[in-house]
């Protein structure tokens, strides 16, 4: 038996398994309908998760508030998902809105699969700080985990977004050694591009928040403009 099925089925615990990864209870319980972060905010971070053909893009606004992370209504782009590739114009434009919304924001996206052309538009044209996060394993289970624990200490509220909740819900754990990540669970055609975006975005805003000394290794850059690039 996994670990997570002992866990679960052994002892009673909820824990990251192949039919959901979140508790759609507890994320229930972190639901605020009314949550919007205002206007002008300072420290925003944007996770992106790009999906160019069939999977979606996923633009996800969160911030620390005084006692919880705050997750603003995200932006999910849908791409033709007829052969054709999503207008990178209407990713940027999606990005450029928040930009408008929160000046110096911080972004945090992969830099494979299109997103180090779109890190490079947004650092030359918007008043942004751009950070890249890998999507590989160690990055990904350290994001995946962080998101789960927030979840279920009741340390984040989310607007109650019907396509984040859907996306959330829908992501599956798979193990790497001892740690997990969000993956699309088998045979079942469903979206997790949001609870990904989320997951980077509350990884880099837990770095960004620690002290100096707390910071993990790979957090490093000039003063304005840090780069995250994802562990190992």
């Amino acid at each position: 038996m996994t670990p997570w099925a002992w866990e679960r089925f052994a002892c009673g615990l909820w824990t990251a398994g192949e039919e959901g990864a979140v508790s759609a209870r507890e994320w229930a319980a972190c639901a605020d309908a009314e949550l919007a972060i205002p206007e002008g905010a300072n420290g925003v971070v944007v996770g992106v998760n790009l999906g160019w053909k069939w999977d979606t893009t996923a633009i996800v606004p969160i911030r620390q508030g005084e006692d919880v992370i705050e997750v603003h209504p995200p932006a999910i782009l849908i791409p033709p998902q007829d052969g054709r590739s999503l207008d990178a114009n209407e990713v940027f434009g999606a990005c450029e809105a928040m930009a408008e919304r929160w000046p110096g924001l911080t972004f945090a996206l992969d830099p494979e699969a299109g997103g180090e052309q779109l890190a490079q538009r947004l650092d030359a044209e918007l008043d942004c700080t751009v950070m890249t996060h890998s999507q590989k394993a160690g990055p990904m289970c350290d994001a995946s985990e962080q998101l789960a624990t927030a979840i279920r200490e009741g340390s984040i509220r989310h607007p109650n977004d019907a396509e984040l909740n859907r996306h959330v819900l829908a992501a599956a754990a798979r193990f790497y050694g001892v740690g997990w990540r969000f993956v699309k669970p088998k045979n079942k055609n469903l979206r997790i591009d949001g609870a990904v975006a989320l997951a980077m975005a509350v990884r880099v805003l837990n770095s960004t928040e620690a002290t100096p000394k707390e910071r993990s290794d790979d957090v490093r850059g000039p003063s304005n403009k840090i780069h995250l690039m994802g562990m190992s």
